[in-house]
């Protein structure tokens, strides 16, 4: 049976999940740096979500990333460039066609 709320966050990292050797790209573009953030599902819950919509900040095009659950993405993993931290949300699907709404703080600058 499928909770009523899901146990769901999302974790951000410059890292992609599961490399060995931890590598961090960037790009400069004018005065601009440019880095390759990973954004995924973390708990419990994970294995009842379909799908999730990453919603980033409003300056980025498109700004809106659907991700289904998948043998290839368990975990929704979206790869992504950006150069700032900002407040996003995502609008999580369950296996029911339950939708939910998580936010998130992205942290990836701590890991600069």
């Amino acid at each position: 049976m499928l909770p009523q709320a899901l146990d769901i966050s999302i974790e951000d990292t410059l890292v992609r999940p599961g490399d060995r050797h931890k590598q961090v790209l960037f790009r400069k573009s004018g005065d601009t740096t440019w880095y390759r953030v990973f954004l995924r599902l973390v708990g419990r819950d994970v294995p009842f979500v379909r799908s999730v919509t990453y919603r980033l900040h409003e300056t980025f095009t498109p700004n809106q990333f659907t991700v289904d659950r998948s043998p290839d993405k368990p975990d929704c993993l979206l790869e992504v460039w950006m150069w700032g931290t900002f407040e996003m949300t995502a609008v999580v699907q369950d296996l029911r066609g339950r939708e939910q709404l998580v936010a998130h703080s992205l942290l990836f600058d701590q890991e600069i």
